[in-house]
């Protein structure tokens, strides 16, 4: 089988143990989303979203066929990033707490909690990779103390799954 990452292509490449003048028809197949560049060509560009199986029927001039299954095995990116330490001085780098990962990702929500439990920052519905929509280290627009604060989030994939993860981060000052 081939295997690609989500969000890239190859090309399906089959092998035909005739003369090349042999006039040749293709007919490829998949269950699920259409995802070939062509369905009658020879070597069509694959870009599933999920492991796919493809079915190809070549035909010769005289009818006669031959069948194979070539398999796609998709790899999903499900790698999220939150830094373990930030510093919002105002300066430019590292001044906000923000949620990382795949760009077709969605955080359904980012929540901040001081060493108490209080909730000192919340936000959803935010993409992923955006330092502005992550926490500036405020909370009710007085500056919180240096410390380590602890984490809870929920990110939607593009294919629909969704991940949770927690952890801490430390606030320097």
């Amino acid at each position: 089988p081939y295997t690609i990452r989500q969000g890239e292509e190859i090309p399906l490449v089959v092998a035909v143990n005739l003369p090349t003048s042999t006039p040749l028809s293709y007919q490829w197949s998949n269950y699920g989303p259409l995802s070939l560049s062509c369905y009658n060509c020879q070597q069509p560009i694959a870009s599933p979203d999920n492991s796919t199986w493809y079915y190809l029927t070549v035909r010769d001039e005289n009818g006669c066929t031959a069948e194979t299954m070539i398999k796609v095995q998709v790899e999903k990116i499900r790698t999220i990033f939150v830094a373990t330490g930030f510093t919002p001085n105002g300066d430019g780098t590292n001044d906000y707490l923000f949620v990382q990962g795949p760009e077709d990702a969605v955080v359904e929500s980012f929540m901040v909690f001081d060493r108490w439990g209080n909730q000192v920052f919340n936000i959803g519905n935010a993409p992923l990779n955006v330092e502005s929509s992550g926490w500036d280290g405020t909370f009710r627009g007085t500056e919180m103390n240096s410390g380590v604060y602890t984490w809870k989030l929920r990110v939607r994939f593009a294919d629909g799954m969704t991940m949770e993860d927690a952890g801490y981060t430390n606030l320097l000052r």
